[in-house]
């Protein structure tokens, strides 16, 4: 395998990763309305890539 379709198919593993994730998320949010459906649940501003941080939603921080 060349260096450069090694990279190819670590950013496509990454990508299906990112997919499998989101769709995860998106599943857990549908599953909480389902079970809570006498509950009025706001989903405004719900985002699969952020994270709770000190009461508030922000951007995970950089792994360096």
């Amino acid at each position: 395998m060349s260096r450069a379709e090694l990279i190819a198919r670590i950013f496509e593993v990454e990508s299906s990763s990112l997919d499998f994730a989101k769709s995860s998320f998106y599943n857990v949010v549908a599953q909480v309305q389902l079970f809570n459906q006498g509950l009025e649940i706001s989903t405004a501003g719900l985002n699969a890539l952020k994270e709770v941080r000190d009461g508030e939603l922000v951007s995970p921080r950089s792994e360096e």
